[in-house]
C-alpha cells in the first residue's frame, strides 16, 4: 500500500496495464480510477522521424546533384561547346560566354531544373513529415549553387541568368513537392 493522490489518501499498489483503467481501492471501496497511459515500446523497425527527415534531405541532394551533372555532360556531349572553350576553366567560359546560342545555354538550364525536381520529389516522398519544407530546402540548396554560379560567369546573357534564378530552383521544388503529393 502507498500513498497516493491529493489529499495522500492510502491507496494500495496496483500493477498496471497499459490501456488500462484501473479502479483503485481501499478498504473495499474504490478510491479513485486511475488511466495508465498507452506507451508502446519502441519498433526498431521503424526510423525516427527527424531522422528520416535529413537522410530525405540527404538523399534529394545526392540524387538531384548526380541527375544534374549527367544532363550537363549529356548536354555537353550532344551540344558540344563552342571551339576553343575548356569547360573546366570558367575564365575560359566567361571569355566566350557570348558564342554560346540559345540551345547550348539550355542544356544547363534543363539540368538544374531537372536536378532540383527529382531531388525535391525524392525528399518529399521519402520524408515522414514537412514534404514541402524539405522540397523547398532542396530548391535552396540549388539555388546558392545557381548563384555562385551566376556570379562565377557574371558575362553570361542576363535573360539566361534570370531564368536559371527565377525558374529552375524553387518552383522546380515546388513541383517536385506537388508530383510526390500527387503520388502518396
Amino acid at each position: 500500500m502507498m500513498l497516493a493522490g491529493a489529499f495522500l489518501w492510502p491507496v494500495p499498489l496496483v500493477k498496471p496495464v497499459r490501456g488500462a483503467i484501473v479502479p483503485l481501492r481501499f478498504r473495499h471501496r474504490p478510491v479513485t480510477i486511475a488511466y495508465i497511459a498507452r506507451s508502446d515500446p519502441p519498433n526498431p523497425r521503424t526510423m525516427h522521424p527527424i531522422l528520416r527527415n535529413i537522410l530525405a534531405v540527404l538523399a534529394g541532394l545526392v540524387v538531384g546533384g548526380f541527375v544534374n551533372m549527367g544532363l550537363i555532360i549529356l548536354g555537353g556531349k550532344f551540344l558540344p561547346p563552342p571551339a576553343g572553350v575548356d569547360v573546366n576553366d570558367i575564365a575560359s567560359i566567361n571569355a566566350h560566354i557570348g558564342e554560346y546560342s540559345v540551345l547550348q545555354l539550355m542544356a544547363p538550364f534543363i539540368a538544374h531544373a531537372a536536378g532540383v525536381l527529382v531531388g525535391a520529389f525524392l525528399a518529399a516522398k521519402l520524408a515522414a513529415s514537412r514534404h514541402l519544407a524539405l522540397a523547398m530546402i532542396i530548391g535552396a540548396f540549388f539555388m546558392l549553387g545557381g548563384i555562385m554560379a551566376v556570379r562565377m560567369i557574371p558575362n553570361a546573357p542576363v535573360w539566361f541568368s534570370t531564368l536559371d534564378l527565377v525558374v529552375a530552383y524553387l518552383p522546380m521544388a515546388w513541383i517536385g513537392y506537388r508530383l510526390a503529393a500527387e503520388r502518396a
